[in-house]
């Protein structure tokens, strides 16, 4: 079943502070969107690119985070969803407040905000805030079961095999063994099958369970 097209974002340059700060953390929380990898992040730089953001708000004469400039900044780059955020001084303290705008229903989806105590910490606040938004908005998809079930599988059917088959060539030494006593050859005679048994039904649990692990593997690709 073909996967779902990522979800196109606009992330503009933060708010509430100076030009450079807002330029970094929304540089820093298209990075991390990028990272997701279950979006398709049209930064604000890649909006500089193609128009000039400032002089079009405002000969539309509208203000930058009001719902209809972001739709329209959002239709313009063929987006539906535009974040954006801030980083508001509180005295000595930061707030950096993040939001998910949905362009196509005309509302706010999501926001988070987390304080901090210095401009050293804003980056990292920037960082957790995005992944928790986008992790709401978008999951990350499961693992499939059958990751679970092969790797247990396969570990399980490998020590069988090395145990059983391990076991099955010292019977066999034993029993070639001129040294060896009757009651040795005698017990690594009646254990020699047994364990011939039960490392073979090792080493096809172990095929049995590297198939699923790469089954799975393949499936969450």
């Amino acid at each position: 079943m073909p996967e779902a097209a990522p979800r196109r974002v606009l992330v503009l340059d933060f708010g509430g502070s100076t030009p450079a700060v807002g330029r970094a953390t929304g540089a820093i929380a298209a990075n991390v969107l990028e990272e997701r990898a279950r979006f398709d992040v049209v930064s604000a730089a890649d909006l500089r690119a193609v128009l000039d953001r400032e002089a079009s708000l405002q000969d539309a004469g509208c203000d930058a985070m009001s719902e209809s400039c972001l739709a329209n900044l959002a239709d313009a780059m063929g987006a539906s969803i535009v974040l954006h955020g801030a980083v508001t001084p509180l005295g000595s303290r930061y707030l950096v407040s993040v939001t998910l705008f949905d362009a196509d229903a005309g509302r706010s989806l999501a926001r988070k905000l987390e304080e901090v105590g210095s401009e050293e910490e804003i980056a990292g606040a920037t960082r957790r805030i995005t992944r928790a938004i986008a992790d709401d908005l978008n999951p990350p998809t499961p693992s499939s079961p059958l990751l679970t079930v092969g790797g247990w599988t396969l570990g399980v059917g490998a020590v069988a095999a090395a145990l059983g088959l391990g076991g099955a060539a010292y019977a066999s030494i034993i029993e070639a063994d001129p040294k060896s006593d009757g009651g040795a050859k005698s017990t690594a005679l009646f254990w020699h099958v047994p364990a011939s048994v039960v490392g073979i039904s090792g080493a096809v649990v172990a095929v049995v369970g590297a198939g699923a692990l790469t089954i799975g593997l393949l499936g969450g690709e």
